[in-house]
C-alpha cells in the first residue's frame, strides 16, 4: 500500500546538500509526496532560491529545531507526513520498501543512514539484525533515539509533542511520544545517504554541542 506524505524538511544555510536532497525526492513529487514544507531558520546561502526552484513551500521559523518540526507539522495536511533532513539522500525504490513496515499499529518508521564520513560504528547486534532484514522495535522509556533524518510518522499523535526548547534529541522525545500515544516505533533495514562532510565542514563542533545540550536537555 502506497500513502501519501508532506516531506518537511528543516533548513539553514543547507546548500548544497539541500538541492541533492530535493532531486532524490524529485520523482515522487505529485505522487507519494504531496507537498514539501521547508521550515527555513535564516538561510543567506541560497537555500531559500533553491527551494522556491523545486515548488516548495517556504516558512521562516527562527526558533529552535524542534519547534521548526512543530511547525512543519502543523502546515501540513497529510495523516503521515515525511521527516527528512537537508542532507540526506533517498534512493530509487526507498518509499515502497518503508512502507512495507507501516501496519500493525506502527506510527513510526525510521531507516539507517550510510554515512559519506563515518564517526560512530554501529553495534554488533544491529550490524546482525541488518544482515537478516529485521527491524528494531523501541520500547518506551528506553535512551534510544528514533531518528527524524529519513522518517516516516503520523501527524496528529506528534502535533502536542513537548520539543520547542530542543535544538537536538528531540527525535527521542518524538518517538517516546509517538510510543505513549500507543504506536510502535520502528527502526527499519532501510538505507539512504547522509551528507555529513559538507555539515561538518560548515558548522563543525557546534553540530556536537548542540548534541550534547540537546541530550540532557531530552533526558530531564
Amino acid at each position: 500500500m502506497k500513502y501519501r506524505v508532506t516531506a518537511i524538511i528543516p533548513t539553514w544555510n543547507s546548500m548544497p546538500e539541500l538541492e541533492d536532497t530535493l532531486q532524490s525526492l524529485l520523482p515522487e513529487f505529485g505522487n507519494i509526496i504531496k507537498k514539501v514544507i521547508i521550515v527555513d531558520k535564516g538561510s543567506k546561502d541560497g537555500t531559500i532560491e533553491c527551494a522556491e526552484r523545486y515548488g516548495c513551500k517556504i516558512i521562516t521559523d527562527t526558533g529552535t529545531l524542534g519547534n521548526a518540526r512543530l511547525t512543519g507539522l502543523k502546515a501540513a495536511r497529510t495523516k503521515w507526513v515525511l521527516f527528512i533532513d537537508s542532507d540526506i539522500v533517498i534512493p530509487e525504490g526507498w518509499f515502497d520498501t518503508m512502507f512495507k513496515y507501516i501496519k500493525d499499529g506502527v506510527g513510526w518508521v525510521y531507516g539507517y543512514t550510510k554515512e559519506d564520513i563515518e564517526f560512530v560504528e554501529r553495534d554488533h547486534e544491529w550490524k546482525r539484525q541488518l544482515q537478516n532484514n529485521l527491524p528494531r522495535e523501541l520500547k518506551q522509556g528506553e535512551f534510544e533515539r528514533a531518528y527524524t533524518n529519513n522518517t516516516i510518522c503520523l501527524r496528529e499523535p506528534l502535533l502536542s509533542a513537548p520539543i520547542m526548547d530542543l535544538n537536538a534529541w528531540e527525535d527521542y522525545v518524538l518517538g517516546q511520544w509517538m510510543l505513549h500515544h500507543g504506536y510502535k516505533v520502528l527502526e527499519v533495514p532501510v538505507a539512504c545517504e547522509h551528507l555529513k562532510h559538507g555539515v561538518y565542514e560548515k558548522f563543525g563542533l557546534y553540530t556536537e554541542a548542540w548534541g550534547i545540550s540537546g541530550e540532557l536537555k531530552a533526558k530531564g
